[in-house]
């Protein structure tokens, strides 16, 4: 039979953690593709009261 790993799951937090982190919902308004990149992007990001410039790592699709 074969075993079966359990996932990586990182422990529960506790209420009081949440007020540690700092989430926010941006809107992105505009994507910049970057020279001589074939999988970096720059996303400007609307956050309502600031906007932010993002490279995010990772790969572009398409």
């Amino acid at each position: 039979m074969t075993d079966i790993s359990q996932p990586n799951i990182k422990p529960i937090i506790k209420t009081g953690d949440l007020e540690k982190i700092d989430i926010r919902v941006g809107t992105i308004t505009k994507v910049i593709d970057i020279e001589k990149s074939d999988k970096l992007v720059k996303l400007m990001v609307d956050f309502g009261s600031f906007q932010r410039q993002i490279v995010p790592d990772g790969v572009r699709a398409g």
